[in-house]
């Protein structure tokens, strides 16, 4: 699988606009001309883009591109103005898009590095085991918990910077969240009121892939087809195997493999848990993804004596050296895979093991020859299988892993 970071919109006092990968002129006068030009890439009928994200997402790009390069000539026009004041830099979130082809009749793994425009950010006033409130809001009760249409809240500040819930009810102030085994005031990692959070509408496989097929094929380039094995398919992790599910153009929605033809269009996909797709037709497929990149570090669960499947959430490379899991949890370093965690990246066929050595700190390839694998890329918008040795319970099951750039 071939994945391109198409751009993202980067905004400073002397820098007023600038799209990378490819670059673009910078726009001083022409600002309509050059949201117009962003949003119709974005829209470009081979690009497949996402049904949900273009219709939600395509005004707030283009209002948020005007907005930016507003502001940023406004701070450009004062400095320029007034030559005794002190420099200034302005900078917001970056929006940005990531293409990332399937090749003809292969598996791939696949994470979402982008995340939805807000709902809500902000402050909050309390925190109790499950819940967050907000002052200053009317928000309508169940809106951020119906089917099909799931939200999430990530904690932005405090000791659970990065930590991402599922909302599972809400009033007009308050959002309950699923904490799992770990409450938000759990000792010692405790979040409190003050802390910010950030709301975002989330996926299912029918908002995400789509629900309306044109000639077998979905609005984000899957084929769907009448059985498993002509469909292309979509493969979440249950902890203990993948299942597959596909588009069955019969039915005429998602089902899963050996289900019968129970709808599975609001099947959840949670923003820090990896996919595999399979790719069976003989030509490529393309999926381009529109949104913010993350503002803060971020925190990922993985259990101990367990495999998990995990998005690399940050949109650019990485590489084994870099994925720098730290606490609260303990990443367990050793002289094989048979008793140090380790990370699994998909070759094409199968999942092929590293882990990092307790002597060393290199990280070492499964049955390879003893080089140092720390610098092996592993591409944007993919995902690895932790499998994860004995551990904590609670707090100590997450594992940090800083911004790996600046948005400031």
């Amino acid at each position: 699988m071939q994945k391109t970071a198409l751009g993202f919109l980067t905004l400073r006092a002397r820098h007023v606009i600038k799209v990378s990968y490819p670059p673009c002129h910078w726009c001083s006068r022409e600002v309509h001309e050059t949201c117009v030009a962003i949003t119709n890439q974005i829209e470009q009928p081979d690009s497949k883009l996402t049904a949900r994200r273009l219709s939600a997402l395509k005004a707030n790009v283009m209002k948020t591109i005007h907005s930016r390069i507003l502001n940023a000539l406004a701070i450009l026009t004062t400095a320029i103005l007034l030559p005794g004041a002190n420099a200034q830099t302005a900078s917001t979130v970056p929006v940005g898009f990531i293409s990332t082809t399937l090749a003809p009749n292969t598996t791939s793994p696949f994470g979402v590095p982008l995340q939805d425009v807000s709902v809500f950010a902000g402050s909050t006033s309390q925190v109790t085991a499950n819940t967050f409130t907000v002052a200053g809001v009317n928000w309508t009760v169940g809106q951020f918990a119906a089917i099909g249409a799931p939200h999430f809240v990530t904690i932005t500040s405090g000791a659970q910077t990065g930590r991402t819930l599922l909302v599972t009810a809400n009033t007009a102030t308050t959002l309950t969240v699923d904490v799992g085994d770990t409450d938000l005031n759990a000792a010692g990692f405790t979040a409190v009121a003050g802390n910010s959070v950030d709301l975002v509408q989330g996926d299912t496989l029918g908002s995400f892939f789509g629900t309306t097929a044109n000639a077998g094929v979905l609005p984000s380039g899957l084929q769907g087809a009448g059985s498993l094995l002509a469909a292309d398919t979509v493969q979440i992790y249950n902890g203990l195997k993948f299942v597959a599910y596909f588009f069955n153009t019969t039915v005429g929605n998602w089902v899963v493999q050996n289900g019968g033809t129970a709808n599975q269009n609001d099947t959840v996909l949670f923003p820090d848990r990896g996919l595999l797709i399979s790719r069976k037709q003989p030509t490529s497929a393309t999926l381009t993804l529109i949104g913010r990149v993350p503002s803060t570090g971020l925190l990922t669960k993985v259990p101990g004596n367990t495999n998990n499947v995990i998005s690399l959430r940050f949109p650019t490379d990485s590489t084994l050296g870099a994925l720098a899991f730290s606490g609260p949890g303990t990443w367990n370093k050793g002289t094989s895979v048979l008793n140090a965690d380790t990370v699994q990246i998909w070759n094409g066929l199968k999942w092929v093991a590293y882990f990092q050595s307790s002597a060393t700190n290199q990280w070492l390839k499964q049955s390879g020859d003893g080089s140092d694998q720390s610098g092996l890329v592993i591409p944007v918008g993919t995902a690895i299988l932790i499998g994860k040795k004995a551990g904590g319970v609670g707090s100590t099951t997450f594992y940090s892993q800083a911004l790996p750039y600046s948005v400031n």
